[in-house]
């Protein structure tokens, strides 16, 4: 005769339970560079700010509240955590980047979201077409050593330009030969049938 076998599973998720990796108290908060994210956590009863950061764009923070003997996948009690688990990943590529502890001490606390002024850039963003700039060349927008920052956006376009050289222009006197040519071009006000 054998014996019953545990689905696996139920298998899986008593061992999830007996290690304590699930918690129910758990959230997640995403910064993207329309909505950059600052996490404070605030004690209620005085007020002051036990843990802030400000999460970094295209990253997310996690976020785990525990209670001192809970085994939280069966409920979440009324009673205040005692610790915080947190862990900033970044979205691409999705890799932990930092994480920490924080004691509590049962004191009854508030998680406060706010958002900073956006669009931000990640602070690694490097600009299309910048991918090769090397050490010892300028940024788009940023004048080269020696330039002004109106020269380098308008380069060329000074007052003192020399005219065209001679070679480019066409004389008056063939003018006549080329309107007889492709005929007289109307004047700039009249509007040219299309055919």
């Amino acid at each position: 005769m054998s014996r019953p076998q545990l689905p696996k599973w139920l298998a899986v998720m008593l061992l999830t339970i007996a290690l304590g990796g699930c918690s129910i108290d758990r959230r997640v908060f995403h910064s993207s560079p329309d909505l950059p994210l600052n996490y404070t956590l605030l004690d209620v009863s005085s007020g002051q700010t036990i843990w802030s950061m400000e999460v970094p764009v295209l990253h997310k923070l996690v976020v785990d509240l525990d209670r001192d003997d809970e085994v939280e996948i069966a409920r979440v009690s009324g009673r205040p955590a005692t610790s915080m688990r947190w862990y900033l990943y970044s979205v691409r590529p999705s890799r932990k980047i930092d994480e920490g502890k924080i004691k509590l001490q049962g004191m009854p606390i508030v998680q406060n979201i706010s958002y900073r002024p956006g669009p931000e850039l990640p602070a690694d963003y490097i600009a299309p077409g910048m991918e090769d700039v090397g050490e010892g060349l300028f940024a788009p927008g940023a004048a080269p050593e020696g330039m002004t920052p109106a020269e380098h956006a308008a380069p060329g376009l000074t007052d003192d330009l020399p005219p065209p050289p001679e070679s480019e222009m066409t004389p008056e006197s063939e003018m006549p030969a080329i309107e007889a040519e492709h005929g007289t071009p109307p004047p700039a006000d009249t509007a040219v049938p299309v055919p």
